[in-house]
């Protein structure tokens, strides 16, 4: 095996993840929000994901690792998240694997705060080993912090 093989591969997936945010939108709005072409499940407690394994394995080596290993997960196709996860940081971060974008849309006035979100992905992908959405989610905890953020509740 060429040892150049796995830097090409980084390569190949942060070129295919860049052609998916480009999309982003109609992703978002069509393939996103339906199941036709799905082939796997996110189940919390409160709330199930139908979503696709490329997505999920292209950008994060928490769920390309037991997808890879033969778990169980992997022959069910489903992967159980920590109840301890709030569903709306789960969605942002589903949001940012999928749009290269998490935030404030659709914001209601029972949602988190903009920079408790933040915080609560920063922890997320720690988890998930989703360096890229780890950087971004501290860039815009750095911003928000910095534009003088006061706590609205």
């Amino acid at each position: 095996m060429n040892q150049d093989q796995p830097e090409n591969a980084n390569c190949l997936l942060e070129q295919v993840s860049g052609l998916l945010a480009r999309s982003s939108e109609e992703l978002q709005t069509k393939e996103y929000v339906q199941q036709k072409y799905s082939d796997f499940q996110l189940k919390h407690k409160s709330k199930s994901w139908i979503v696709h394994k490329f997505v999920l394995c292209a950008q994060c080596e928490y769920f390309r690792a037991a997808l890879d290993a033969k778990m169980k997960e992997a022959k069910e196709n489903c992967i159980l998240v920590c109840e301890e996860n709030d569903p709306k940081t789960v969605d942002a971060v589903l949001s940012f694997l999928y749009t290269r974008n998490y935030g404030d849309h659709g914001k209601s006035e029972t949602d988190q705060s903009p920079i408790l979100l933040d915080v609560r992905v920063f922890i997320l992908v720690d988890v998930y080993l989703i360096n890229s959405l780890s950087t971004k989610a501290a860039g815009n905890f750095k911003k928000r912090a910095e534009a003088g953020w006061t706590h609205t509740r």
